[in-house]
């Protein structure tokens, strides 16, 4: 039965420790992008621990006794090779030649497995690697040719038929962050994916989900902290599964909202007084989802001013229907119907940073606004949550028909 290693309930060294460490395993075969000695030294004792086995190889005419071959596949090789590699002339290496770039690709490695060495327990298992490689037990492999960001674990056990094979997929690479946690992630989002959507120039705001189960408050600095420098401002989720620190991150980092909100706690609105960061609460997620309604009420006795939205999405909340969120605003959340429609116009304009040109009906402002039928008060708006009521409709001052 297929198992999850999350890195969050699961750990993924313990389900890979597990496989190691399975009767009958006799030797592993790991393909990832990254590799470094931290995450080496997680499993060494285990693959020490396998017997090995005979496999054949292309570079050999007889099998070979292997314990591990580990093919690495993001190593960047120095300029001269990429410039061959890439080349579009038909020519062979000489001999010299490929001498010469397995030795640079071999002194290029060892710096990268040096670099920031700062304890004996890292010195100590640079040795037991490399006596592993002398030994044969461990082959080292880098693949050059073009970037290879596979994450595959095999563990070959020969007598348990008919699955001889065990393999782990997913998103962790050989190194200490990955086998333990999500850090690689983070470090991935930073490095490659944010800098990118910020010379598109594809996203004002930057959301994170920190909550108990997701992002901490430290990881979650650090991708705000990026964001930051492409000119991205937080809008985050936080406080909706447990009191997990989000909203104390959102002020620190001046984020225009801190959204959810089901879990907030006193400490919390405290934090949020004298600042500019709209709490935003998200009242069909907890109907959806038979949890906590945010503390709305308290909120506004405090003093905030508090927005609300629909937060549609497949997966907590599959509607998009602004009445019924008013509606819950006032019987779940025990706004007042003016409060309510405050909450889910110039409130949650607000807390996208545009309550200059939308949120309510004045002069200058974009002209997007709708004519109701006939109703007796804005209090019949929540209270017939069921009631059509909307007779026209004008974005930018134009009639939708």
């Amino acid at each position: 039965m297929a198992q999850i290693f999350d890195n969050i309930e699961q750990r993924f060294t313990d389900g890979l420790k597990g496989y190691l460490s399975t009767n009958g395993v006799t030797r592993v075969d790991f393909c990832v992008g990254y590799f470094n000695l931290r995450g080496w030294n997680l499993i060494l004792n285990e693959i020490d621990a396998l017997t090995g086995d005979f496999v054949e190889e292309q570079s050999s005419p007889t099998p070979v006794h292997r314990t591990c071959r580990l093919l690495i596949g993001m190593h960047q090789p120095h300029e001269e090779l990429t410039r061959w590699l890439y080349s579009k002339e038909d020519h062979t290496p000489d001999n010299n030649f490929v001498r010469q770039q397995k030795l640079k690709i071999a002194a290029d490695f060892r710096r990268q497995l040096q670099i920031g060495l700062p304890t004996k327990q890292d010195e100590w298992t640079l040795r037991r690697l490399s006596a592993q490689m002398k030994d044969g037990k461990v082959c080292v492999k880098l693949y050059v040719r073009h970037p290879l960001h596979a994450k595959l674990y095999i563990a070959h056990n020969p007598n348990n038929y008919p699955h001889p094979v065990y393999a782990l997929m997913g998103s962790s690479n050989l190194t200490y962050s990955g086998l333990t946690g999500q850090g690689e992630y983070v470090d991935m989002l930073i490095s490659e994916m944010i800098p990118e959507v910020g010379k598109q120039g594809l996203a004002d705001f930057i959301d994170v989900f920190c909550d108990e189960g997701f992002f901490t408050p430290d990881e979650t600095s650090r991708i705000l902290e990026a964001g930051a420098k492409w000119g991205m401002r937080p809008k985050i989720h936080v406080q909706e599964l447990a009191p997990s620190g989000g909203v104390e991150v959102g002020v620190k980092h001046n984020a225009v909202s801190v959204d959810h909100l089901e879990s907030m706690i006193d400490e919390d609105i405290e934090m949020l007084k004298g600042t500019d960061t709209i709490p935003t609460g998200l009242p069909g997620t907890s109907f959806f989802l038979n949890m906590p309604f945010a503390p709305a009420r308290k909120m506004i006795e405090a003093g905030l001013p508090v927005a609300t939205a629909s937060d549609y999405n497949p997966g907590s909340t599959p509607s998009g229907d602004m009445k019924f969120v008013v509606s819950l605003a006032c019987i779940k959340m025990r706004l007042l119907p003016a409060e309510a429609i405050n909450a889910a116009t110039i409130n949650t304009a607000a807390a996208m940073d545009l309550s200059k040109d939308y949120g309510s009906i004045a002069k200058g402002k974009i002209a997007n606004f709708f004519i109701t039928e006939p109703i007796p008060s804005i209090d019949f708006i929540p209270y017939s949550y069921t009631t059509p009521i909307i007779a026209r409709t004008f974005l930018m001052g134009q009639e939708i028909k």
